[in-house]
């Protein structure tokens, strides 16, 4: 599965909340990296003691989870395709040798954009190579209006007028076709 912004849809539309939502109702435990610039970070590594370093994402492959891959179309493009056999075949290479996925095992990836490359807002966003982004389902996540508004009037009661100017000018934004976050 893989996380993205929808067409009313921006950072902070919940992604990585209903990731860990999930992970809860599936009574699963819940892992998770921001942004990953190698793969080891990822696979774990072995230290000069020859000692292996696992990784949240080894934990979540091998003993089950939900792993949300946060940011993921800002990974670094060999530490993502690095992961690929283990999505798709459910069995990977770690330096601590082949491990096979446990049937608990979920990747979740999320990101800014459908994972095509950046745009005029997400600048530092990359494009995920097209043998990654076969492994998923995508699903866009726009903001949730209604609690939105809930939330705001649950901290003060009187932040109605507030919302209507944040949703308000949010629906501008779109209308103008301007790229900005609101």
């Amino acid at each position: 599965l893989y996380l993205t912004d929808g067409d009313n849809g921006g950072a902070g539309s919940g992604k990585t909340t209903i990731a860990k939502q999930i992970a809860d109702a599936l009574e699963l435990p819940f892992y998770m990296t921001g942004k990953v610039d190698d793969i080891f970070t990822l696979i774990g590594y072995k230290n000069a003691g020859g000692e292996y370093m696992e990784t949240d994402f080894y934990r979540a492959f091998t003993t089950g989870g939900i792993f949300l891959g946060d940011e993921m179309d800002r990974y670094a493009p060999e530490a993502i395709v690095g992961i690929n056999a283990g999505l798709a075949n459910r069995r990977m290479a770690f330096p601590n040798g082949i491990a096979e996925a446990h049937e608990d095992f979920i990747f979740i990836g999320a990101g800014n954009t459908y994972g095509t490359g950046h745009d005029r807002v997400y600048t530092s966003a990359q494009a995920l190579d097209g043998s990654t982004l076969n492994r998923f389902v995508k699903l866009a996540i726009n903001y949730d209006e209604v609690m939105e508004r809930a939330v705001a009037l649950a901290h003060n009661s009187a932040a109605g007028a507030w919302v209507d100017i944040v949703q308000g000018a949010r629906a501008n934004a779109k209308r103008a076709n301007m790229d900005t976050i609101i």
